[in-house]
Order: structure tokens, then sequence, then C-alpha cells
């Protein structure tokens, strides 16, 4: 056979190359929107997202713009997507999610020790998440593993989420962190969130910095190891939680577990309440396992929990390390060892306040063994705090240092009009009908 010509072969692969880079440019210069239902990605038109292929495409898409669902979604597909990984989360996103009221359904991530597992890996400050509804998400991650943002600085509004959540570190439901001027709010979910780690939360595993979270439902199942909270593992300083409402099991093999919130670090808690059941180690409370600074917000929040633990363990907050308590109140059984009251465990360091506030709750020792002792109806051990326009009315049951309304007072302590009505132990050493010691 002849050979081609030499020259011939230089134009054809110039013409194929020149074909290639052509197509490709082509390709490339492609809108987005041609990977979407409609729309352009503004604000008056947004990109429509109809499926599931959809959905996923917004991780290759513009990252500030405006999108929206059109109709449900059904991702059940996602859990055979990427060799059984699942649905590839989008990344960093500025732009506004608008779900418009519907649902994404059966949601599947599975990228265990994977860094921000969710949906969206962070929403930066500018972000809008809203208006969205998932039902049956399943999400195993790492660190801030979540079904929405595994970090959120933005804003969410109108989220409901269904579904489990599990991670290492810094778990939610919604988020796994909400970053300094992030807020949530109108949220309701029901959810299995566990970690094995620290800042484990229903909703969120930490609210830093002046994070916000408003008009909160949470009910279901939150464990881990420490920080483990209904709502949150962890508020920082000026951040608040505020209309929540968690109705959970939440369980934690260490310290600073609580109702709605594992460690309130300077954050303020207004207008909430837990029911369910609260358990740990060290610094338990029905809503708060430690509650930290003089400068905290603490006021009208309640727990119905019943609560049981091994030191500082209380109905409403374990251990109190400053702050006013006001307006407060708990109900269920409490149960532990060491500092254990009615409402709170051990309230100390001097600058602590408890007024007008109460309990109902039953107090007494944990089953196995311990010291049982500073078992209060109000307050297990108060160390230099005060107590002002409070009560109790529950039964006190403990070995050492019972009374009905503090199990021990010291370091100058004050109780001003208060009362106790329930019944104390009158086997235990040092056991008195207002204060054991």
């Amino acid at each position: 056979m002849k050979p081609f010509p030499l020259h011939k072969q230089n134009k054809y692969l110039k013409g194929s190359l020149l074909s290639l880079l052509f197509w490709g440019l082509l390709l490339f210069s492609l809108p987005a929107n041609g990977q979407f239902a409609g729309g352009s990605g503004t604000e008056a038109d947004p990109f429509q997202i109809a499926d599931l292929d959809q959905l996923q495409a917004m991780r290759g898409a513009p990252n500030s713009s405006y999108y929206i669902l059109i109709q449900d979604i059904d991702a059940s597909a996602s859990a055979s997507m990427n060799g059984g990984q699942g649905f590839n989360p989008i990344g960093w996103f500025g732009g506004s999610f608008d779900g418009q009221g519907y649902i994404i359904s059966d949601l599947t991530i599975n990228r265990p020790g994977t860094y921000q597992a969710a949906l969206f890996t962070q929403a930066g400050s500018q972000a809008v998440l809203q208006n969205v509804h998932f039902v049956n998400a399943s999400i195993q991650g790492g660190n801030r593993a979540a079904v929405l943002a595994g970090t959120l600085a933005g804003n969410a509004n109108n989220v409901s989420v269904d579904g489990t959540i599990t991670g290492n570190t810094h778990v939610g439901s919604v988020a796994g962190q909400i970053d300094s001027g992030g807020q949530i709010s109108d949220v309701t979910v029901t959810a299995n969130v566990s970690g094995n780690g620290e800042y484990i939360g229903g909703v969120a595993g930490l609210l830093n910095s002046n994070a916000t979270a408003e008009d909160i439902s949470f009910q279901g199942t939150v464990s881990g190891a420490s920080r483990v909270g209904g709502i949150a593992g962890q508020t920082n300083s000026g951040s608040s939680i505020t209309n929540a409402h968690a109705d959970a099991d939440v369980a934690g093999s260490g310290s600073r577990i609580g109702g709605l919130v594992g460690y309130n670090n300077q954050g303020n808690l207004e207008n909430n309440s837990t029911a369910g059941t609260v358990s740990g180690e060290e610094d338990v409370g029905g809503l708060a396992g430690r509650n930290e600074s003089a400068q905290s917000v603490f006021q009208n929040n309640s727990s119905e929990a019943d609560v049981t633990g091994d030191e500082n363990i209380g109905g409403l907050i374990g251990f109190i390390n400053g702050g006013t308590i006001e307006r407060s109140y708990s109900t269920g059984v409490v149960s532990g060892s060491t500092n254990v009251g009615g409402l709170a465990g051990f309230t100390g360091y001097g600058n602590a306040t408890i007024r007008y506030s109460f309990s109902l709750s039953n107090v007494e020792p944990s089953p196995g063994g311990g010291n049982r002792n500073q078992f209060g109806g109000l307050v297990g051990l108060l160390q230099g705090g005060t107590l002002d326009n409070t009560f109790a009315r529950g039964d006190v049951f403990g070995n050492n240092r019972v009374g009905g309304l503090v199990g021990q007072m010291q370091d100058n302590a004050q109780v001003n009009n208060s009362y106790s009505s329930g019944e104390v132990n009158p086997s235990a050493a040092q056991a008195g009908g207002l204060v054991g010691r």
C-alpha cells in the first residue's frame, strides 16, 4: 500500500487538533444552565433543579449564584453513586439555595472519616439556605458531619431534617459547626446523631462565638463522648439558643452532657425546654451539663428530663460556674453519686446566683457505689453562691449531707426567701429539712 504523504499527514493532524480545540472550547463555554432545568443563576432567574443529577451538578457550577428546587428530589440513587460513597458534597457555597418547600429524600453520603461530609461542605457568610426538607437522609463522615452543611457561617431557615448522622467530632444534623455570625431559625429535626468524640449536638455540634439558633425543635437520640447536647454540643461566647425544645435521649461517656447543650461556655440560653433522658459521668444536666461565665444569660428555661450520672448532676444544670439562673425549673428524676441536686448539682466559685426558680424533681443515689454525698432538693453543693426566692418540693435521698433545699453550703453561700417541702432521708448523716450541712 502506498504510504500517506507526510505533508498530508501533517495537515490532517493540524486539522484534527484544531477541531478538538474548537469543540473543547465550545463545550467549556456552554452556559451553566445547560446542566439545570432552567434559569441563568441570577436572583430574578435562579438556576432550577429538578433531579439528583442536577443537584450534584451544583458541585461544578458557580458557587455564588441563586438556585431553587422546582420539585421534590428523589435522591435514593445517591446510595450507589461514586462507587458506593454516595453524593459528592458540593463544596464551598456563598450563594442562595431555596428549596421552595420541596423535599430531598433518601440522600446518602457514605464517606467515613471525610471532613465536612454534608450537602454543602461550607456555607459562607453570604450564603442563604432555606425552605428545604430532608427525609430519610443517611450521612457518614468524619469531623463536621451533617446533612445540610459541614460548616455554616451564613443563614439557614425553614429547614427540616429526618435521618441518621454519624461522624467523629463536631457532628450535627443541620450543621457540624455554626461559625461566628451564622444563624439558623425555624428548624425541625427528627434524627439519630452520634459521634465518637466531642462536640456532638442534635442540631449542631458547636455554636461558635456570636452564632444564633432560634425556634428549634429536635426529637431523637444524641450520643458521643464529651460536650454532647440535644441541640448543641457547645455554645461559645456571645452565641445564643432561644425558643428551642429537645425531646431526646442524650448520652455521653464523659463530661459536660446536657439535654439542650453539653457545655454553655459564655453563651445565652433563653426560653428553652427539654424532655427525655440525659446520662453521662460528670457535669450532667437536664438542660445544660455545665454553665460558664457571669456574663451569660440563662432565663426562662425548663427541663422534664430524667438525669443520671456520677458527679455534679442536676435536673437543669450539672455545674454552674458563675452567672445568674433565673425563672427556670426542673421536674425529672435526678440520680447520681456526688453533688446531686434537683435543679443544679454544683453551684460554685462565689458568683453564681439562682433566683425565682424551683425544682419538683426527686433526687436519689444512682445504682452502684460511690460516696453519695451532697444531695439537695434544689442544689447538691452550694459553694459561695446565692439562692434567692427559690423552692424545692421533691423528695431527697442520699447517704451524707442531704438537705431538702441544699445538701451542703460553704464559702459564705447565702439562701434568701427560699423553702423546701419534700421528704428528706432521715437515716442520712448530716441531714436537714432545708440544708444538710
